[in-house]
């Protein structure tokens, strides 16, 4: 059995404590409305260098939120999820664990596929944590160890979505464009392409630079109608002056930022991201003009690009193909019995 993460924590009383999980991140398949779950699997490992004795030994998994209330200095904090297992009771007498002893305690526990994924953003979030309490005689210091615990969720294969978002219209009568960014999906720190094509009908108009931006738009339950909105990052570059009856094929890349936040839809946290362009002009007038064309993007996490692109195979063969033969009824056995009563 291999284990993607672990949790180690030591005390000078000859105690080792661990948490083992076997997955994580835990990934939800599906929508909240039809998401069969994940599974929460590991071991809680007490390793003793000399003989101790305790009062009780607990694990609790519990998932919290801490949301910004916008436009006031305020949270509100939620208990999203509790569980708590109890290995070793409190009783009368202390349990005793002996020296160089290993004591692996195995855990499980079915996760409701409607549960908020994991959100980590400034003043907001969303976490799932472990912890794993030793509790000792009361002169003596409990022992303790904390895991965080990643939930993400995989809604079905980027094959399904659209592969490439498109935006095409007309500004003042004046200038035709369509815009395009090449797909939907995009991981953190990957290149965006974005191509252009604009074309000027009136002499009064000349285009002179455009600029590229990736916004991070954020949607509190605290406050539907409210919306905050972050630029992660910017590139702009000067065109070539094109005036009337002119054509310009215009391409340019931006870099998706490394730690930009992956999308999430939960009842707490809605959070999106989008390629904002910026069009600037200038008129005979020497005034400047400018308009803006708003691109939907998706940002994933690594474990839902490769999920989504490349599900699991199953390790066992599929069944034989079906063999299609016309329908046949078994001859009854005859009962002679039942022959002679006729």
């Amino acid at each position: 059995m291999t284990f993607s993460s672990i949790a180690t924590g030591e005390s000078a009383s000859g105690v080792q404590l661990q948490i083992i999980l076997r997955e994580n991140p835990i990934v939800l398949n599906g929508s909240p409305e039809e998401s069969a779950g994940g599974v929460l699997c590991g071991v809680l490992m007490v390793t003793t260098t000399k003989r101790i004795k305790i009062k009780s030994l607990s694990l609790l998994f519990e998932g919290t939120s801490r949301i910004k209330v916008p436009r006031a200095e305020s949270y509100q904090q939620t208990l999203v999820f509790h569980h708590e297992w109890t290995f070793l009771k409190q009783e009368t007498q202390l349990h005793e664990l002996t020296p160089d002893g290993v004591y692996e305690y195995p855990f499980e526990l079915l996760l409701p596929g409607n549960l908020p994924v994991s959100v980590d953003i400034a003043k907001s979030e969303i976490k799932y944590q472990l912890k794993a309490v030793v509790e000792r005689p009361s002169i003596l210091r409990n022992i303790r160890v904390a895991e965080p615990v990643r939930i993400e969720r995989v809604s079905s294969a980027l094959a399904d979505y659209v592969p490439c978002v498109t935006c095409s219209g007309r500004w003042a009568n004046s200038l035709r464009y369509d815009a395009r960014v090449a797909k939907h999906h995009y991981q953190p720190g990957e290149l965006l392409a974005f191509e252009m094509f604009v074309e000027i009908n009136k002499a009064i108009f000349c285009l002179t630079e455009i600029s590229l931006s990736i916004i991070q738009v954020v949607n509190y339950s605290t406050q539907p109608d409210c919306y905050e909105t972050k630029k992660l990052c910017h590139k702009s570059r000067k065109v070539p002056i094109y005036g009337a009856n002119e054509n310009l094929d215009y391409s340019m890349m931006i870099q998706i930022p490394p730690d930009a936040h992956a999308d999430c839809h939960t009842e707490l946290i809605e959070l999106s991201h989008a390629l904002m362009v910026k069009v600037k002009l200038i008129d005979k007038m020497k005034r400047k003009w400018w308009f803006y064309i708003d691109l939907p993007i998706t940002v994933n996490t690594p474990t839902q690009w490769e999920l989504s692109t490349s599900p699991p195979s199953y390790q066992y063969p599929s069944p034989p193909p079906y063999d299609e033969k016309p329908d046949t009824c078994p001859t009854p056995a005859t009962n002679p019995a039942l022959l002679r009563s006729l």
